[in-house]
């Protein structure tokens, strides 16, 4: 009943469409569900296995309903990384027609389109030999069947795949592990004597925050498109917009971040306890007696951090910031609170229930231990490294990452200055 209520919504197409879809989930004991889709029109999200869960694919309008059902969609599962993974290309030899041609032995892109220009076609794959145990690697166009399961990804320019037979294997989780030591030996292969750069595309963790909700950043409030007051330093900008770019790489961009803090470490080396703090308002930029000019000796990393942190956020700025629900659910530090989640990226919380502690400090312990935990690992840390496409980074992301960018924002306006044309 409920779906013809939904079918209903749609035109004749779309609902013959739709229909085909549902009825073969339902007889493949595939999950389903209707829901709002873009601009309030409705979807159809179908639920695909993926390890011990399930993944989604949207289906908006004709055009991706057909292409699901030209695929034998029943028969997939997701793991991590695909038994076809989607590639992206880095860097300017970014086509399809480069990277194949490149493939097959061209020296330039003329030489390129002379070698595709017989190949052309959605389904174009190089093949690479075989090895002793029959397993089959190829890169070219993605398949029909993955094009309409990750059909956004494809359509945003992910037009290439790497795909991997004949392996043998017991489990999903297996797939994406041989299919990982494969793939990275195949790609550092091609960039060492072909200089084509290339990696798969993984999942990353989901935005907490949208704009408007984001502390961090403005949104609550209106504001009009004015001539920029302040100028900043151009090493800091520049290391702040390298930070910005390292799109999709968390790590990085926390580490970005993080150099932003530390070029002005040296200006916060002669602040003392008790002593003036950065103040940044809209009208005004008071430096307190921080400036010095040089780092002093004898000064650790940690503490120059926390220096830092005091000077350009006040107490009651940051205490306001972490009053938002999500942040307060994610350092939620109460004893029936089982997960903890803050600890899965790192042991020290942010809170202002410890009246006796600076929650700028707080902030800045936990800062420095994400640093560390990214780039190296102490010895006797039994928690190691902060890697790529885990739990921690997701949760990096989520929420970690937009705090050290919050204050990688606070610090440049309180060094800027009044921009003069």
């Amino acid at each position: 009943m409920e779906n013809e209520v939904e079918l209903k919504k749609f035109g004749k197409p779309l609902r013959k469409a739709f229909g085909k879809l549902v009825e073969r989930c339902e007889k493949s004991g595939i999950e389903y569900e209707w829901g709002p889709g873009l601009k309030g029109r409705h979807d159809l999200l179908i639920s695909i296995q993926k390890g011990g869960g399930k993944s989604g694919i949207y289906v908006f309008g004709v055009d991706a309903a057909k292409a699901l059902l030209d695929s034998d969609f029943e028969k997939y599962a997701f793991v991590e990384g695909y038994a076809e993974a989607i590639v992206r290309s880095i860097g300017p030899r970014a086509s399809k027609t480069v990277v194949l041609g490149r493939l097959a032995g061209a020296k330039n892109y003329n030489d390129c389109r002379r070698i595709m220009w017989g190949k052309r076609g959605m389904d174009v794959r190089m093949e690479l030999p075989e090895s002793g145990k029959g397993v089959r690697m190829s890169i070219g166009s993605t398949s029909k069947a993955l094009r309409a399961m990750v059909r956004f990804h494809v359509e945003a320019g992910a037009n290439l795949s790497v795909r991997v037979e004949g392996l043998e294997v017991s489990s999903s989780q297996e797939i994406g592990e041989q299919l990982g030591r494969l793939v990275n030996s195949m790609f550092f292969e091609l960039r060492k004597k072909r200089g084509i750069e290339l990696f798969v595309r993984k999942e990353h963790g989901v935005e907490a925050f949208t704009w408007e909700s984001n502390p961090w950043v403005g949104g609550k409030e209106e504001w009009n498109l004015e001539f920029p007051e302040l100028e900043y330093d151009k090493e800091a900008i520049e290391l702040y917009w390298h930070a910005v770019s390292a799109y999709r790489m968390p790590l990085l961009q926390y580490l970005g971040y993080y150099q932003v803090l530390e070029f002005y470490f040296s200006k916060y080396s002669a602040l003392k306890d008790g002593a003036s703090e950065v103040r940044v308002d809209k009208s005004t930029v008071e430096r307190g007696a921080c400036v010095s000019g040089k780092v002093r000796r004898g000064i650790s990393e940690k503490d120059l951090l926390c220096r830092t942190v005091r000077g350009c956020i006040s107490r009651e700025e940051l205490m306001s910031k972490l009053s938002n629900p999500l942040l307060k659910m994610y350092f939620d530090n109460a004893p029936n609170n089982v997960s903890k989640l803050y600890r899965t990226v790192s042991q020290f919380g942010v809170s202002g229930d410890d009246e006796g502690i600076d929650i700028r400090e707080q902030l800045a312990e936990r800062i420095y231990d994400i640093r560390c935990r990214i780039v190296h690992t102490k010895e006797g840390d039994r928690r190691g490294r902060i890697l790529p496409f885990t739990e921690e980074e997701k949760l990096l992301q989520m929420f970690d990452l937009h705090m050290v960018a919050g204050l990688a924002d606070n610090v440049l306006i309180a060094h800027g200055r009044r921009l003069s044309v």
